[in-house]
């Protein structure tokens, strides 16, 4: 009896350590997998065992001047710290694999370090016109969403990546050359620069990307490209001369439009385009740049000054034609062979000499307007539809294809908005009114504290 009674204890204690343990193999775990509000560097003490994070540090409208967060080795779960106006300095040093690293509207943030990190699924920096660089010292080696955009930032190294999902660099005025001699595929690229000089941009490994924004640009060197799967677009640029030798595809639509000194385009290798849109470029006078062109899935849309045009080389345009040119030296003999021999397949066919205002296709007058220039050495087609009107194609805009259109508006909005924005960024909104159909709770019997940003709140009481 004595022996079993002892056998039991020992049992009994051994449960008992057990459950002490998991309990506090689970409180670890706990700190480890949750939300952090932090209000000041005290409320990150809590992730003193956490090398491995996989919750959310949200930091958001405090009075922080300096933000450190020591502990963290690897981030499964996201870093949000957003309009602290007087964040002065953020620093995680032994952070080297992250998840979701995002940093916005900060005004005051003038210095940002990352020391460790080498891995990230997105990194972001938006709104921190005080921060003057951004340096990962270890080589930013993967990354998936790379954003920096309103920012004062004048240097950008440790960008090592070959392969990268988004890269957005956007309205950083003071940034005059960003160079990714590592890269070679990218999802989706969107240049913006909004300085006077624009901004030089070399990537002189990289081979093929899906989609591609560039504008404002002092000059795009992309000598090794040879694939485009969806839309490249060069709009509102300074530079004058646009040059990618080993371009052979493009998925959808090559959009060059609103480039003032542009004077010449090479594009030697190209042999498909999606589409053809060239507009608003008063300086390119000569447009050679295409003579390996061979098939165009939907429609060719060139207006501009432009005495000289080349397509020797087209056998298949699925879609309309339009060209249009307002110098009486251009002739229309090469382009309207096109035609003659069915190369275009689509019902709008334009081709005009001595325009006053070249129109866009989708802006032709009806097929009873027919004009020649001054020398009558202008043909003329405008096809019409069955119906009488200018056929659209399957994407229900004419002459343009499958064009992503929108890109050229909400260029012009986001900058709109962008502007009012930061102008108003410190202004004091407790003197401020909002019309609009919010609902507000400010019942004091049912909630203590009210926060802009998303937290944990009480609802509305009913009636």
């Amino acid at each position: 009896m004595e022996s079993t009674h002892h056998f039991n204890f020992s049992f009994i204690q051994f449960v008992f350590i057990f459950l002490i343990v998991i309990q506090n193999i689970t409180d670890v775990h706990g700190r480890c997998d949750t939300v952090i509000q932090v209000e000041n560097q005290n409320d990150l003490s809590a992730l003193k065992n956490c090398p491995i994070f996989s919750g959310t540090i949200s930091v958001i409208s405090t009075r922080l001047k300096t933000l450190t967060i020591p502990y963290i080795k690897e981030l499964h779960g996201t870093i949000h710290v957003q309009n602290n106006l007087q964040l002065e300095s953020i620093s995680i040093p032994n952070l080297s694999n992250a998840n979701d690293i995002v940093l916005n509207d900060n005004a005051a943030l003038a210095t940002v370090e990352v020391p460790s990190l080498s891995k990230a699924n997105t990194f972001t920096i938006h709104g921190a016109p005080s921060l003057e660089s951004v340096r990962f010292v270890s080589g930013l080696s993967e990354i998936n969403n790379f954003e920096l955009s309103h920012t004062g930032v004048s240097e950008l190294t440790g960008l090592v990546a070959s392969s990268v999902g988004a890269l957005r660099l956007m309205n950083n005025e003071n940034i005059a050359k960003v160079s990714l001699p590592n890269l070679v595929s990218v999802k989706t690229i969107d240049l913006y620069s909004n300085s006077n000089s624009g901004l030089h941009f070399a990537a002189p490994n990289l081979e093929n990307f899906g989609e591609g924004v560039f504008r404002n640009l002092a000059s795009a060197s992309l000598p090794s490209l040879k694939k485009v799967a969806s839309d490249l677009c060069f709009n509102e640029n300074k530079m004058d001369m646009l040059s990618i030798p080993k371009l052979e595809d493009i998925g959808k639509t090559l959009i060059i439009a609103k480039n003032e000194n542009l004077k010449s385009t090479f594009f030697p290798n190209l042999s498909h385009v999606g589409g053809l849109l060239l507009q608003n470029n008063p300086k390119l006078t000569e447009i050679e740049g295409f003579k390996s062109l061979n098939k165009v899935d939907k429609s060719v849309d060139i207006t501009g000054n432009f005495s000289k045009l080349t397509l020797s080389k087209v056998q298949d345009i699925n879609g309309g034609l339009n060209v249009q040119s307002s110098s009486s030296e251009f002739s229309c003999n090469e382009i309207n062979e096109l035609k003659e021999k069915n190369i275009v397949k689509g019902k709008d066919f334009v081709c005009k000499s001595g325009v006053k205002d070249p129109k866009p296709l989708g802006n032709s007058k009806d097929s009873d307007d027919k004009t020649k220039d001054k020398n009558n050495t202008t043909k003329t087609e405008i096809h019409p539809s069955p119906t009488g009107k200018l056929q659209k194609n399957e994407a229900g805009h004419n002459g343009i294809g499958r064009i992503n259109i929108v890109k050229f508006i909400l260029g012009f909005v986001v900058e709109r908005i962008s502007k009012w924005t930061h102008k108003h960024l410190n202004d004091d909104w407790n003197q401020t009114i909002f019309r609009d159909e919010t609902t507000f709770c400010l019942f004091r019997n049912t909630i203590e504290r009210w926060y802009r940003d998303l937290r944990l709140t009480h609802g509305l009481p009913k009636d």
